[in-house]
C-alpha cells in the first residue's frame, strides 16, 4: 500500500541536485536513486544496500511515495538501467551541509554527562516541542506529509517513546547536547560513512552515529512467535547474526529470541513462564492486564523492545529502561497467557504524559484492541487522580486513533450536559475524561463544535455528529472496555453461568455485540429446544452448539445492495461478468480465516430449516450459495478460499510451500488440495437452500458457469493413468506438492499420486475430506456422495425447466452409482461384501473409514443406501471394530473413529454423532451422546480426543464439529424424542 506525500513529492533523497548519467549493475552503489520495478510499474527508489546472493547481486530499495515497511531487496532484473541514474553526492558535501543546518552549541555549563545525555530530560525535551511544534490538531494537514517521530503504529495503536524512545526528526537530532556535537565533529574529521554504516547494521542500539540511516533497512525477514508467523516492517537491533537467519524464533512468554529452531525448542521444553512477569492488575473475560516494573524486569522489557521495534518506524532503542512501567495486555487460554500489545508510560512524567509507546502486535490488529489500550491508559489515570495525554508529537495514524477515541468519548460527555441541561465547562470535560484541557479544546476545535458568539466560547453540537454517535450505539459494534477476543482463544476457558447438571457445563456463546449474525429463528429453537431437554448439561451443550456458527464464524455477509465487484484494467475476460454480484456470505471454518467449501456447507446444515421462516437465513444461505459458485468458478480444484474481494477482509497465507498445477491465485486460494467432495459441497448447499425454501433464486449465469466447471473436473478427473489404447502415461491435469515431512500431506510420485485403472466410472480424488492424501485415488464416500447430490440437482433443474443440463448430470449420476457398487464393493473374509475406502481399479482396496463427511459410515445420512441395506450393515459392523477399522481407537475415556490427520491416539467426536445419526438402537445412540456429552467439558465439541485422556483434545471449537451435533439433536428430536426430551414429551421439528 503506498504512503503518498503531499502533492506526490518525493521521498527518496535529498533536495540537493545530483548528478545524473547512465549505470551498469556494477557501479550502481548505496545512495543512487534508480528506476526499479514494483507491481509492474516503473518506481523511483533509493539504493541502501547491496549484497551478493547465490541467485546473483540484489539491492534494497525505498521506494518513492511507499511506506518504509515496503522496501525490499530486489534482483538486476527489476532495476531499469536505461534510464539515467542520480548519483549521490560527495559526502564531504553532506558534511558541509549537515553543519550548516545544526543549532549553536550550548555554553559549556549546560554540559550534561553521559548517561544523561542518552535520556534528555523531559522539560528540556517539551520545551524545545512546545517552541518548534504546534499541537498535532492544529497542522494535522502539515503533519501528514512530515516525517516526524513516529509515535503511532498501524490500528491506530500509539507509538510514542517508551523503552523504545523515539528517535528525534531530521531537525531535532541535530539539537544535541555539546559533549555529542563534539563527538559528531570527531567523527566527521574521521570521514563518517554513509554506506559503511548502512553496510555494518550496526545492533548496538543507540551507539551509532547516524541510527536515522540504520534503522532504514529491515534486518529480520520472518519471526515465528508463539502461534504467528510475524514478517517485521523495520529495523530492529538483534544480534548482527540474526539478520542472516531466514527466521527468528522468539518465545511469546519469556520473549527470549534464537536462530536455531533446534534451541528455541530446547528452551521450550525448560521456560516455565506463562505469563508476562509482573502484577495482574486487571482480568475480565477476555483479556488480562498486567503491570511490569522495567527496573525488576529489565531483560524482558529489554527483549519486549526489540520485538516491538520491528514495527515501529523512527525509533531509537535505549536499553534504560528501569524509568518506564510496562502495561502488557494478554489474552488467556489453556497455554498460558498470549500478549496482544502494550503501552509504556514514566514512572514519573513531568508533562503529564500518560503514554509514551503503545503497539498492538500485527496478528490482533483491527479487532479492537488498540483502542482497548488508549481507554486503558486514561482509566490509570483516573485512578490516579491526574490528566493524561500521549507524548507529542503524534503522527497521522496515531492522531486518527485518539482523534476518534478523544472525539466519541468528549460528545458523550457533552450529550450527558444537554440531557440534564447543565453548563459545561472546558475543565470538567478534562476532568470527566481524565484528558488534558489542551486535548479537549483542540478536539472541539477540530469538530468545529466550538465557536465565538457574543464575546463568549460556546460550545455548540452539530446535528450530524448526534445522528453518528446514535447510530453508532445502536449498532452496539464496540463492548466497553472488554474487546472482542478471538474466539478461538475465547472457547479455552468455561464462563458463566454454569449448566445445572453433573458436568457444570459453561455458557460458551460469545457476548451479543460480538456475535457475527443475528437470527431471531435461531434464538427462538435454541429456546424451544432446550426447555424440552430432560439433561441439562445436553441442553448447555446444545445451546452452545447450534448457533456456533452464526455466532463466530459468519466474517462477512451482504445482501448485495452494497458492494460491486471490479477487476483491474486489463484483466477482465468473460467469466468476470456478473462476478460478486447479489447477496453473498463467507464462513470461516473456525480458527483460520478461510472458507473451506465442505465445512461451510455442513456449518450451515442446522439453520436450512429456518430458510422460509427468517428472511436473514435465506439472504445469508442464499449468499453462501453464491459465494462458493464463486469459489468453483475461480479455482475447481482447490479446497479452501480467502475472503471475498468485496469483502475488504485481508487475506492470510497458509505457510506452506506448494507447487500446483493448474496454479491458482494466492490472493483468492488459501489452499490447492483437490477433494471431490469439495465439489459435492458446493452443490448440497444448493441442494438443500432449494429443498427448505423451493427457492432458485440462485439460478443465475454465474450458478451454471460453476456447474459447468464442475463438470469439466469430472471430465478430466475421471481419465486414467495410462492412455487403455497405447498404454502411453498421461499426466493428470491436477498435481500437487508440499515440502513436507509428513507423508499424508502431498501427492506422491511426483505430485500425481497412484496409477489409476480405466473403465471404472468412478472419478480421481486426490485428498480426503481430512485434508489428507488419498492412497488410492478412486476415494469411494467422494463418489457415492458426488452421485448423490449430482441426482438431487438434476431433479432441481428438471423443475426448473433446464432439461438438458439436468439430463446431463443425470447421467454422470447413474454413472458413478455404477461405479461405485462394481468397484467399491470387496468381498471382506469376516464381514461378507462390505464397501471400500478407496479403490484403484486395478483391484487393489484401502478398508478404513475416517471421520469426516463423507464417509462409509455417513452413506445413509448422504443419501447413496438406506441405512439397514445389507452391504452397509457389513461395512457399519467393519468400520465400528478396531479389527477392521486400523482408525477406530478405544481408549479408558473415550472411543470412536480417528484418522492421519489427528494422529493414533485422537477420535474424532463427529464420528460418534454419525453413529447415532445412523443408528436405530436407543442404548447405542446414548452411549454415543454420553461419550460426546463427556468430552464436552468446556461446553463445546472439540475436534478430536484422546482416547485415554479427555483432558487432551484439538481445537477447542470446531464449528464443523458443533454443527453436526446440532444436527444430531435436531435428528433425535424428530425420531427419537424420548432420548433427549422430558418424559411425554412429542417429536419436534424445526
Amino acid at each position: 500500500m503506498a504512503a503518498g506525500t503531499p502533492s506526490g513529492e518525493p521521498t527518496v533523497g535529498s533536495d540537493t541536485p545530483r548528478l545524473r548519467g547512465k549505470a551498469t549493475p556494477e557501479t550502481l552503489k548505496t545512495g543512487c536513486i534508480a528506476w526499479v520495478e514494483k507491481e509492474g510499474q516503473p518506481r523511483r527508489a533509493e539504493i541502501l544496500s547491496i549484497k551478493e546472493t547465490k541467485s546473483g547481486k540484489q539491492f534494497y530499495c525505498n521506494f518513492d511515495n511507499f511506506n518504509k515497511r515496503l522496501d525490499e531487496w530486489v534482483p538486476v532484473a527489476r532495476i531499469d538501467f536505461s534510464q539515467d541514474v542520480e548519483w549521490p553526492n560527495p559526502e564531504k558535501e553532506k558534511l558541509k551541509e549537515s553543519k550548516s543546518k545544526k543549532a549553536p552549541s550550548a555554553p559549556k555549563k549546560a554540559q550534561v554527562s553521559k548517561k544523561a545525555q542518552k535520556r534528555p530530560g523531559k522539560r528540556e525535551q517539551s520545551v524545545q516541542s512546545e517552541a518548534t511544534t504546534p499541537h498535532p490538531w492544529t497542522e494535522f494537514v502539515e503533519l501528514q506529509g512530515q516525517r516526524k517521530s513516529s509515535s503511532v503504529g498501524l490500528d491506530g495503536d500509539s507509538q510514542a517513546r517508551a523503552s523504545v524512545e523515539a528517535s528525534a526528526t531530521p531537525a531535532g537530532a541535530d539539537e544535541m547536547d555539546v559533549d555529542d556535537k563534539e563527538e559528531d565533529n570527531k567523527k566527521e574529521e574521521g570521514g563518517f560513512n554513509r554506506e559503511d554504516e548502512i553496510e555494518k547494521l550496526r545492533t548496538s542500539g543507540s551507539m551509532t552515529q547516524n541510527p536515522a540511516e540504520i534503522s532504514r533497512i529491515r534486518n529480520i525477514s520472518k519471526v515465528q512467535f508463539g502461534r504467528n508467523d510475524l514478517f517485521p516492517w523495520y529495523f530492529s537491533p538483534y544480534p548482527e547474526a540474526f539478520g542472516q537467519e531466514d527466521v527468528i524464533f522468539i518465545c511469546e512468554f519469556c520473549l527470549s529470541y534464537y536462530g536455531d529452531e533446534r534451541a528455541f525448542t530446547r528452551h521450550r521444553k525448560k521456560c516455565t513462564l506463562l505469563h508476562p512477569p509482573g502484577n495482574e492488575i486487571y482480568r475480565d473475560d477476555y483479556v488480562s492486564f498486567f503491570e511490569i516494573d522495567g527496573r525488576r524486569q529489565r531483560t524482558w522489557c529489554r527483549n519486549l523492545c526489540l520485538l516491538s521495534k520491528m514495527f515501529l518506524d523512527h525509533k531509537t532503542l535505549y536499553y534504560d529502561v528501569d524509568p518506564f512501567l510496562f502495561y502488557v495486555m494478554a489474552t488467556r487460554s489453556d497455554k498460558g497467557c498470549h500478549i496482544v500489545g502494550y503501552f509504556s508510560k514514566e514512572k514519573e512524567s513531568a508533562d503529564g504524559y500518560n503514554v509514551a509507546c503503545i503497539l498492538t502486535l500485527p496478528q490482533y490488529q483491527r479487532k479492537g484492541f488498540g483502542r482497548l489500550l488508549i481507554q486503558f491508559s486514561y482509566e490509570l489515570s483516573k485512578i490516579e487522580g491526574k490528566l493524561g495525554s500521549p507524548e507529542k508529537p503524534l503522527s497521522d495514524l496515531g492522531l486518527l486513533s485518539y482523534r476518534q477515541y478523544w472525539s466519541e468519548n468528549i460528545l458523550d460527555v457533552l450529550l450527558g450536559y444537554n440531557e440534564r441541561d447543565d453548563k459545561v465547562t472546558i475543565e470538567g470535560i478534562s476532568t470527566a475524561l481524565a484528558m488534558t484541557t489542551q486535548d479537549v479544546e483542540h478536539t472541539l476545535q477540530a469538530m468545529k463544535m466550538q465557536v465565538y458568539h457574543k464575546s463568549d466560547h460556546k460550545i455548540v453540537i452539530p446535528e450530524k455528529l448526534i445522528k453518528q454517535r446514535e447510530k453508532q450505539k445502536l449498532k452496539q459494534k464496540r463492548v466497553p472496555l472488554k474487546a472482542c477476543p478471538n474466539y478461538a482463544a475465547y472457547a479455552t476457558y468455561p464462563h458463566r453461568p454454569l449448566s445445572t447438571g453433573p458436568l457444570a457445563l459453561p455458557f460458551q456463546r460469545p457476548d451479543p455485540r460480538c456475535r457475527t449474525f443475528h437470527s431471531d429463528e435461531i434464538e427462538r429453537v435454541i429456546k424451544e429446544v432446550t426447555s424440552r431437554m430432560a439433561d441439562p448439561d445436553l441442553a448447555r451443550l446444545f445451546e452452545n452448539a447450534f448457533p456456533s456458527t452464526t455466532d463466530t464464524t459468519v466474517k462477512f455477509h451482504t445482501n448485495g445492495r452494497d458492494t460491486a465487484f471490479v477487476r483491474m484494467a486489463g484483466s477482465r475476460s468473460s467469466r468476470d461478468e456478473g462476478a460478486w454480484q447479489g447477496p453473498h456470505s463467507f464462513i470461516i471454518t473456525g480458527d483460520i480465516i478461510a472458507e473451506w467449501l465442505r465445512d461451510s456447507t455442513n456449518q450451515l446444515r442446522p439453520y436450512q430449516a429456518l430458510a422460509k421462516k427468517d428472511p436473514a437465513i435465506f439472504d445469508l444461505l442464499l449468499g453462501a450459495v453464491n459465494t462458493q459458485a464463486e469459489y468453483v468458478i475461480e479455482s475447481p480444484y482447490c479446497n479452501a478460499f480467502q475472503p471475498p474481494p468485496i469483502s475488504d477482509l485481508p487475506i492470510t497465507s497458509n505457510g506452506q510451500d506448494d507447487v500446483v498445477h493448474p496454479v491458482y491465485e494466492p490472493s483468492a486460494v488459501f489452499e490447492c488440495k483437490y477433494e471431490l467432495d469439495s465439489l459435492a459441497h458446493f452443490l448440497a448447499l444448493a441442494n438443500d437452500f432449494y429443498e427448505h425454501s423451493d427457492s432458485t433464486a440462485f439460478l443465475n449465469d454465474r450458478w451454471f458457469l460453476a456447474v459447468d466447471t464442475l463438470l469439466e473436473v469430472l471430465e478430466q478427473q475421471s481419465q486414467p493413468t495410462f492412455d487403455p489404447e497405447t498404454g502411453r502415461y498421461r499426466r493428470n491435469d491436477y498435481t500437487f506438492q508440499r515440502s513436507t515431512n509428513t507423508g499424508t500431506e502431498t501427492l506422491n510420485l511426483q505430485g500425481i499420486g497412484n496409477p489409476l485403472n480405466s473403465g471404472t466410472g468412478l472419478v480421481r480424488s486426490a485428498f480426503r475430506p481430512s485434508d489428507d492424501a488419498t492412497i488410492l485415488g478412486f476415494f469411494i464416500p467422494a463418489n457415492a456422495m458426488m452421485s448423490v447430490e449430482l441426482g438431487r440437482t438434476a431433479k432441481l433443474l428438471k423443475a426448473a425447466d433446464h432439461g438438458p443440463l439436468a439430463e446431463k448430470l443425470m447421467k454422470w449420476s447413474e454413472k458413478l452409482r455404477t461405479g461405485v457398487m462394481e468397484h467399491g464393493v470387496v468381498k471382506h473374509k469376516k464381514y461378507g461384501d462390505v464397501f471400500a475406502y478407496e479403490v484403484d481399479g486395478y483391484g487393489s482396496a484401502i478398508m478404513m473409514d475416517d471421520a469426516n463427511y463423507p464417509s462409509l459410515l455417513a452413506l445413509p445420512v448422504m443419501g447413496f443406501v438406506d441405512a439397514k441395506d445389507p452391504i452397509y450393515q457389513n461395512t457399519r459392523r467393519m468400520i465400528l471394530d478396531k479389527l477392521g477399522n486400523p482408525y477406530y481407537l478405544t481408549g479408558k475415556d473415550f472411543k470412536g473413529i480417528g484418522g492421519p490427520h489427528i494422529g493414533l491416539r485422537n477420535a474424532w467426536p463427529m464420528s460418534l454423532l454419525i453413529q447415532a445419526q445412523t443408528s436405530d438402537s436407543d442404548d447405542e445412540i446414548k452411549e454415543c451422546l454420553n461419550y460426546v456429552l463427556k468430552s464436552a467439558r468446556l461446553g463445546l465439541v472439540h475436534e478430536s480426543v484422546d482416547v485415554n485422556y479427555l483432558s487432551q483434545y484439538t481445537r477447542s471449537w470446531f464449528a464443523w464439529a458443533n454443527g453436526v451435533f446440532a444436527v444430531t439433536i435436531l435428528d433425535l428430536a424428530k425420531r427419537k424424542p424420548h432420548l433427549i426430551f422430558k418424559h411425554g414429551a412429542s417429536p419436534y421439528e424445526v
